[in-house]
């Protein structure tokens, strides 16, 4: 059975990939995400216009508005607001922790 994609505008990066109207993380749907905005920033980890995401969850950042990737020794991630964070994995997932130990 053939996935009802067109491939010539499907974009695969890492494990994402999209199309014009939606977003997928291993061949799964991420559901609510923006296609049009939506830019994968490392690995798992990736935003839209309104999210943070982990695969397909969404990740309840303090402001994903302005949540970009940085580089540095301590942290993989940064906002406008001062938060920072690593890219971690507990529980079998990937995750992000933020300065504090606060996972997200």
């Amino acid at each position: 059975m053939h996935h009802p994609l067109k491939y010539s505008l499907f974009r695969p990066v890492f494990f994402v990939a999209k199309d014009k109207n939606k977003v997928y993380y291993q061949e799964e749907i991420i559901d609510g995400a923006d296609a049009a905005t939506y830019q994968n920033l490392y690995l798992a980890i990736g935003k839209d216009k309104d999210h943070v995401y982990s695969g397909a969850d969404i990740i309840h950042v303090p402001d994903p508005v302005s949540f970009h990737k940085i580089d540095d020794k301590n942290f993989d991630f940064s906002d406008d607001k001062g938060n920072q964070f690593k890219y971690v994995r507990k529980e079998n997932k990937i995750r992000l922790q933020d300065q504090s130990g606060k996972l997200y």
